[in-house]
């Protein structure tokens, strides 16, 4: 399970597609991923306190990599 959360002002849809971004950059090193019995499952939530000073996508894109580095980094010894 994983919790991706933001202080940027972003409306449910923009969150929605936030939360798309992050968990699809997990599945680079998650294989199988989205089974029936794998538990991928992430939340996004943000405060909303924060004008982002870039675009949701890119915002989504940073947050993909910080996500996709901690997957890699759950596997080292």
């Amino acid at each position: 399970m994983t919790l991706v959360a933001t202080d940027a002002k972003l409306t449910g849809r923009e969150l929605g597609q936030f939360a798309r971004q992050v968990h699809t950059s997990m599945a680079r090193a998650i294989d199988p991923f989205h089974t029936s019995s794998d538990g991928d499952t992430l939340y996004a939530a943000t405060s909303n306190q924060k004008q982002a000073n870039t675009s949701p996508d890119i915002l989504g894109m940073v947050a993909g990599e910080v996500a996709w580095d901690a997957v890699l980094s759950s596997f080292d010894d």
